[in-house]
């Protein structure tokens, strides 16, 4: 019993880990293609007028 408990606990922990590192990378590529499209390929700001 407390070696299923000890898996899971484990399981779950690379679980979240391994869809953290996902979103973190979908996030960084996102942006990416972001500035990408708003030529903003150096450390410029981006000025939004409304």
């Amino acid at each position: 019993m407390l070696l299923d408990i000890a898996t899971n606990v484990i399981a779950n922990i690379l679980f979240w880990l391994g869809l953290g590192f996902a979103v973190a990378a979908m996030a960084r590529i996102a942006q990416r293609r972001f500035r990408g499209f708003f030529g903003l390929h150096t450390n410029q700001q981006l000025v939004v007028c409304l």
